[in-house]
């Protein structure tokens, strides 16, 4: 037993005079995923979705877009190639070789700042970003095998 049940019981209560104030959606729509929300009617839930769709981050690769493979091959490419830079600029900051770093074309105030040290001391481009960098190529490349596998098997 609870203690709901008890006649006087000071929550049972309070409970029933917020449940007057407070709308009765307000109170399970968190709990109700969006597109099963038996509080919004069908057309709401469509709006809700193509105002999702054109939110989404400009760039966003669909698998369902038939030029899929192409797009992900240019974009692991240039993962690659900012994973090349940032490997070979920072082997140019330890040998403190400024003018390598202007050969790879690299402006002046790129220059400054990777001579600075960051938030975590480091100078050069941080290890963080070599290592999102690298994960970001390893995802790529799982994503094209499981895509090309896919499309082998359909």
């Amino acid at each position: 037993m609870c203690g709901c049940e008890l006649p006087n019981n000071p929550n049972k209560q309070k409970a029933q005079n917020m449940a007057v104030v407070i709308p009765i959606d307000q109170i399970y729509r968190h709990h109700i995923p969006a597109p099963i929300c038996k509080f919004t009617s069908f057309e709401e839930n469509v709006k809700r979705q193509q105002l999702r769709s054109e939110n989404i981050a400009p760039g966003t690769i669909h698998s369902d877009n038939p030029e899929v493979l192409p797009m992900l091959r240019i974009r692991l490419e240039q993962y690659k190639l900012a994973q090349y830079k940032m490997k070979t600029a920072n082997g140019y900051v330890r040998k403190s070789d400024r003018e390598g770093l202007r050969r790879m074309r690299i402006s002046e105030a790129e220059i400054k700042m990777l001579f600075n040290p960051d938030f975590t001391g480091h100078i050069g481009y941080s290890p963080y970003l070599l290592s999102l960098t690298a994960a970001e190529i390893r995802r790529l490349r799982r994503r094209i095998s499981v895509l090309e596998h896919s499309t082998v098997t359909a």
